[in-house]
């Protein structure tokens, strides 16, 4: 299963050529958040962030310009 970080990734590249995207993420609460991603064209994506989910994507999305020795 991609993490939200990925699934928003390809979100936005699948639905770039439609228009304008729109996102929000509702307020965090001990046991995560939902955030959203919605297209002009009517497309949506919702997603459900647990907090071992946000820790995992953050270290994803950090260390995507990261190149190992």
């Amino acid at each position: 299963m991609a993490g939200v970080y990925d699934a928003i990734k390809i979100f936005a590249l699948e639905h770039r050529g439609c228009g304008e995207l729109r996102y929000d993420a509702e307020p965090l609460t001990p046991e995560g958040y939902a955030v959203w991603v919605a297209c002009s064209c009517g497309a949506r994506l919702d997603q459900w962030v647990s907090p071992a989910d946000a820790g995992a994507d953050l270290l994803r999305s950090g260390a995507a310009g990261v190149r190992e020795n």
